[in-house]
């Protein structure tokens, strides 16, 4: 872990912020110009999107749409839901029901739990006492007119049959954006192609269809789930080394992220993504052996999981088989606007909070280091971007690959077969033209 960050307050539109003096590390802007947020004590050496944290950052408070526009290094918003005022209506089964599921429940799981929400606890109270400013959030874009859910998104409904378009890039050769217009004639004509944009600067991608979606500077996107899309993947970082692409070198990836489709019934109910349960094979069992062949010696793995302990097991097996060791465990509380957990925090049906767990090839010394970050929640799934607090414990130059992404990430690798969801046109605030930094 790199040294604590020295904070200090500055006060902006009668609110108070803790800002990091120490600068973040972020892509090297090799020439170009990007835009500024809305907010204007955004700085290019600072984090807009970390509010508040503490000496050693085991405490954090993270605006979650923000974590996203900076992360693409974007001049627009990420369209958003409005943020929660209150906890939700509970749900939680009461007496002799919750006494039972209690009594069913493995021993050591509700030890952890009551462990984690004890933490949970004292790190809200922690930043409540030195936050002095509500909401726990900043201000969002989130238009009325319409909402999110009534938007359609192309990918979501893509079916994965052949098409004339797909077809004529089948040898997998991998496609370089330009700065300016790109065309295609399908969204479908993308699936298991990888699509570079080489430049230091965002461009788009629009189809005949209509479709126009926003790409990050220095990105790369594969449209494709791991087993279909590992031919183009393993023809591209061959093709793009030799051509010298920018952010593509030899030597492995010093950051793997994962967030793995697990089963989840209020996501399936929802229907927000496709779970487990409706593909075919696991799709964390599939990625396991690329997380061994392309991690760099000391690299990092970070990986979503559920609640549930056989998943928590799973990926603890399965990473001790390729000699991974677990280093830190980073959890999500999903706050309101107050910073109240979005449930009961010590709900059996549902938890407020999510995991995120690190591991490395080589053992820690210490024992393991747990960060709470706290973050309004937004859309339903959508989780917050990790790459700010990520690439503290990354070297200068890293490289990152997202698998399952479902957007994408300045200079980042993004992979998954809905990699474009949130990256549509109408997923962002209209561009204002707001000025630039040079």
């Amino acid at each position: 872990m790199s040294s604590s960050l020295t904070l200090t307050r500055t006060r902006t539109r009668s609110r108070s912020h803790w800002l990091p003096l120490e600068p973040l590390h972020q892509t090297p802007n090799r020439g170009h110009s990007f835009k500024l947020p809305k907010w204007p004590w955004f700085h290019s050496t600072m984090s807009a999107s970390l509010l508040y944290c503490n000496h050693d950052e085991s405490i954090v408070l993270l605006d979650l749409p923000t974590s996203i526009q900076e992360a693409q290094r974007s001049s627009r918003r990420p369209r958003s839901s409005a943020p929660l005022q209150r906890p939700y209506p509970s749900t939680e089964p009461r007496g002799q029901k919750r006494d039972r599921l209690l009594a069913s429940a493995p021993l050591h799981h509700l030890q952890y739990h009551v462990t984690l929400q004890s933490q949970i606890r004292e790190a809200l109270h922690h930043i409540k006492t030195h936050y002095n400013s509500a909401p726990w959030c900043l201000p969002r874009y989130c238009p009325e007119v319409e909402s999110f859910d009534s938007i359609p998104s192309p990918v979501g409904r893509l079916t994965l049959l052949p098409t004339a378009a797909s077809q004529r890039y089948s040898n997998h050769v991998p496609i370089v954006l330009s700065p300016a217009a790109n065309r295609f004639s399908s969204v479908a004509s993308l699936e298991n192609k990888v699509v570079c944009n080489g430049c230091s600067i965002p461009t788009q991608l629009s189809t005949v269809e209509g479709h126009t979606f926003l790409v990050s500077p220095s990105s790369v996107l594969l449209l494709s789930s791991i087993t279909a899309g590992m031919p183009a993947f393993t023809q591209a970082t061959t093709m793009l080394l030799a051509a010298k692409v920018p952010n593509v070198r030899i030597g492995g990836f010093d950051l793997l992220l994962l967030d793995p489709p697990w089963k989840n019934r209020s996501v399936r109910h929802a229907q927000t993504y496709r779970t487990t349960e409706n593909q075919e094979g696991d799709p964390f069992a599939q990625t396991v052996h690329v997380v061994s062949d392309l991690l760099a010696e000391d690299g990092l793995v970070a990986i979503w999981v559920t609640n549930k302990p056989t998943v928590r097991a799973q990926v603890m097996q399965a990473y001790e088989e390729i000699g991974l060791h677990l280093r830190e465990e980073w959890v999500w509380i999903k706050t309101t606007t107050q910073g109240e957990p979005v449930t009961q925090l010590e709900g059996i049906w549902r938890h407020p909070y999510e995991l995120c767990l690190l591991f490395r090839r080589t053992p820690s010394q210490s024992a393991l280091k747990r960060r709470i970050i706290a973050a309004v929640a937004d859309l339903h799934s959508r989780k917050p971007s990790l790459k700010t607090l990520l690439e503290r414990q990354l070297p200068a130059n890293y490289q990152a690959l997202e698998l399952f992404a479902r957007s994408l990430t300045c200079g980042w690798w993004s992979w998954g077969s809905e990699v474009l969801k949130f990256q549509g046109e109408h997923d962002w605030e209209p561009d204002c033209g707001r000025p630039e930094i040079h």
